[in-house]
């Protein structure tokens, strides 16, 4: 950068003195020119004054001169008004504007005639003008008898005199106004450099020895009653306290470093600890390269830790492409948690289902994270466990109905159907024979089963058969294990499938029917398919719609009078956030809302917890609600809620991603 000057204090101060001196100077320059110009033009009013009287004494001997053309007589007058001090010239003119005597060095005159042409108000005309260089007066004036016009008079007042004496006070006003300029600036830099320069001066030295000798206690002593007297003080304290504590900062130093060999040993107890960790534990920073690496992650890769630090980190750790380098850097750079769960890999030929979190480093200036990878295996096969096991509570109510509303129609149907069958459709001598006896014939019998529709009730019958069959293919659909993974299916399907589902399904308790709940569906028009597996999504509503019945059966008594047990089902699609992947992108969201007793905050916040149930002892297992929350947020990256309040009924909302996501 440019060289700054640099200006002492005295040279600030001489600068501030000269400063005020020019303002001073200019103060008085404004107040007195307008006094000189007032001196001036007063001068100049006594000297118009003194010729016009001078005129006026004579006017009336030299207008007979004049009208005489006595020129000798005009002369001798004219060098008696030569005598009057300052008068330069004096010239006489005729009424032609002919010049007849003159006096003066100047010959050169103008016609007064100019002048007068047109007349102007007063007989009389004063210029100020430079003749030879010096300001002058010119004075002419018309000279008259009984009012007309016989001649002129003008006369030259020289004003060289006034202006030398104009110009000599100025002079003299500068000088004085200079030597007091001098005088005060001497004085006051006596005045300064003694009471402020010079004790400023033995501070500064003072300081410039406490810093180049750490720890001096330096002293200054200036014995004076103001503020510098104030500022010496103040820096003796400062002084002290600046050698007191460096002192201090001595011992603390040496502290630090007697501490520095605990801190080396607390330092290798932490790597003890991350490398007794089970977890594989790498730093990476914003590049890529491994900064960290922990012993189960040298057990899993075969990777000592010398070698790995430096090497990119898909080079040195497995499975790299299930957690891409450009998230990685995303976590760093926006300081956010990326977790992927139950990413399927393969170790040593077997299936494996690893976590893999991502930890940015959030200290300031480190642009680092640290990648932890879990192998969630045995908690994965436990929680496919819970899964089933909650399916098979959930058969077990599903068989009761199904024993109920399967096997009496299709029995019914059956029998039915035989006896119509053999008996009236077919030509059997039973037939035949029992309507002869009853005095009719087969034709008339079966003119009569048109007649009453007998046609149409064997096609209802054909038609609860075709229910029947749907609901076993529900049932089956729904408890057999899906092995195929997700695939692509239309959410409007699922729900109106459970909800067949759960209208099937008979309490043995009779605690509550399902079939006497209003039922209303809100799909948005041309809904996209989901990728997920069915049998679990299905699950999911099942266990919602179940819940939701037995709430408002277990509470009806409690509801209005004329209270309608309901529930409304939407579907639509919404521009959501992927939780688990920070992307802003489409997403279905169903809602399940019913009218019924709703949750206090307490059960509201509690409802996803495994084991917790607000049922009777016996009735339930506490697992519906949470295994549909893993189901919906690990195995499908989605999202599931719920909104209540007592006594204005419950809202789940499950939230799914459009696309397929291979961590999942």
């Amino acid at each position: 950068g440019p060289t700054m000057i640099r200006l002492t204090l005295k040279l600030k101060m001489n600068i501030a003195i000269v400063a005020a001196f020019i303002i001073i100077a200019l103060i008085f320059t404004v107040i007195e020119l307008p006094f000189q110009n007032q001196r001036l033009q007063s001068i100049r009013e006594n000297v118009i004054l003194t010729l016009h009287t001078l005129v006026e004494r004579d006017v009336e001997p030299l207008a007979n001169e004049i009208f005489d053309q006595s020129v000798r007589s005009i002369t001798i007058r004219l060098e008696k008004m030569m005598r009057i001090k300052g008068v330069h010239a004096i010239h006489i003119f005729d009424s032609t504007g002919k010049l007849l005597a003159s006096k003066g060095p100047d010959r050169n005159v103008e016609n007064p005639l100019n002048r007068f042409t047109p007349p102007p108000a007063e007989p009389t005309v004063i210029r100020t003008v430079r003749i030879h260089g010096q300001p002058t007066i010119d004075y002419t004036r018309e000279i008259s008898i009984i009012g007309e016009r016989i001649g002129f008079i003008q006369i030259h007042y020289s004003l060289e005199q006034i202006e030398r004496e104009q110009k000599r006070a100025f002079i003299l006003f500068t000088g004085l106004l200079t030597t007091v300029f001098i005088v005060m600036t001497i004085l006051l830099n006596q005045i300064l450099s003694r009471t402020i320069i010079q004790p400023i001066t033995d501070l500064r030295d003072a300081m410039e020895r406490i810093r180049r000798k750490k720890g001096s206690s330096e002293q200054v002593r200036i014995n004076k009653n103001d503020e510098i007297g104030d500022l010496s003080s103040t820096f003796n304290h400062m002084a002290s306290e600046l050698t007191r504590s460096y002192l201090e900062l001595e011992k603390q130093n040496q502290a630090l470093l007697i501490s520095e060999k605990e801190i080396n040993q607390v330092r290798k107890y932490l790597k003890n600890i991350i490398d007794s960790m089970p977890s594989i534990l790498a730093g990476v920073d914003n590049q890529g390269r491994i900064t960290q690496w922990n012993a189960e992650a040298q057990t899993a890769t075969g990777i000592t830790a010398n070698e790995a630090l430096g090497l990119l980190y898909p080079d040195a750790l497995p499975w790299a492409d299930k957690m891409p380098l450009s998230q990685i850097k995303d976590a760093i750079v926006q300081k956010k948690v990326i977790k992927k769960s139950k990413v399927e890999v393969t170790i040593r030929n077997e299936r494996h289902y690893i976590d893999i979190t991502v930890f940015p480093l959030t200290q300031a200036g480190r642009n680092e994270a640290v990648i932890r990878m879990d192998d969630a295996t045995e908690r994965f096969k436990m929680e496919e466990m819970m899964i089933q096991s909650e399916k098979m509570l959930s058969v077990g109510g599903l068989a009761a109905g199904m024993a109920h509303e399967i096997n009496n129609p299709l029995a019914g149907m059956i029998q039915n159907a035989d006896v119509i069958s053999n008996r009236l459709m077919e030509d059997l001598p039973a037939t035949l024979s029992a309507a002869k006896e009853s005095g009719t014939h087969i034709d008339a019998i079966r003119e009569f089963m048109e007649k009453r529709e007998i046609p149409r009730l064997l096609e209802n019958i054909r038609g609860a058969g075709m229910i029947a069959a749907d609901i076993v293919k529900n049932m089956l659909s729904f408890a057999r294990k899906n092995e195929r993974g997700k695939t692509m299916c239309h959410i409007g399907r699922l729900l109106d499938e459970t909800i067949a589902l759960a209208k099937s399904e008979y309490n043995l308790k009779k605690r509550y029917d399902f079939k006497l709940i209003k039922i209303t569906k809100q799909y948005e028009d041309r809904l996209p398919e989901v990728p997920c597996e069915p049998g679990q999504i299905q699950q999911v509503f099942l266990n919602i719609l179940t819940n939701g019945a037995q709430a408002m059966f277990q509470h009806k008594q409690a509801m209005p009078l004329g209270y309608e047990p309901r529930i409304h089902v939407k579907a639509f699609v919404v521009q959501g956030i992927d939780a688990q992947a920070g992307n802003d992108e489409k997403m279905m969201q169903i809602e399940i809302s019913d009218n019924g007793p709703g949750m206090d905050e307490h059960t509201r916040k509690r409802v996803f917890e495994p084991f917790f149930t607000t049922k009777d002892q016996g009735e339930g297992t506490g697992l519906g609600l949470s295994v549909s929350y893993f189901i919906i947020r690990e195995n499908h990256g989605g999202e599931m809620d719920v909104d209540s309040y007592p006594g204005t009924g419950t809202t789940f909302r499950i939230t799914l991603p459009l696309e397929v996501k291979n961590d999942r």
